[in-house]
């Protein structure tokens, strides 16, 4: 636990976009339109081992999208909010577990940008997996956090 990398990693992941909004709004509500895209991931949904600081700036920015696709609606600016779950990237072949529904870059690239030219509200890859953590939401704590610990090996004898 190390407060001071969760503010930079709130500072990168949350403000930076809060700041990029800041810069192109105001040009996009004089012309009454305008597309934003924000990257959100499905680590922000529920608590998962080792995000900490990831998850909840991730939480963040769902939240930050789902708000401006509400409130810009009448001022004609689209919100597509992307949420992915495991690509294999660089930073996420670092991870020590296992990564269900891991697709390539290329693949996600394709399916972000196909969301986005449609100006979709959300995008979800892979579908099946951001499903199943979206669905997570409706378990009860005690059931998801069994559940999470069994399947990241972070069980508890009792």
């Amino acid at each position: 636990m190390d407060p001071e990398k969760m503010r930079q990693v709130m500072d990168t992941n949350y403000f930076g976009m809060v700041n990029a909004v800041n810069a192109v709004l105001s040009g996009m509500k004089v012309r009454g339109s305008g597309h934003m895209v924000i990257l959100g991931s499905v680590a922000g949904y529920r608590g998962l081992p080792t995000t900490a600081a990831y998850g909840p700036a991730k939480a963040a920015l769902i939240h930050f999208a789902e708000t401006l696709a509400i409130e810009l609606r009448a001022d004609g600016i689209d919100v597509t909010l992307v949420n992915p779950g495991f690509v294999d990237t660089p930073m996420s072949r670092v991870n020590n577990y296992r990564m269900p529904g891991l697709i390539s870059a290329d693949v996600a690239a394709e399916k972000m940008l196909a969301g986005i030219l449609k100006r979709k509200p959300a995008v979800f890859l892979p579908l099946l997996f951001t499903t199943a953590m979206r669905l997570t939401n409706l378990l009860p704590y005690r059931l998801y956090h069994r559940h999470v610990s069994r399947i990241t090996n972070r069980s508890r004898n009792r």
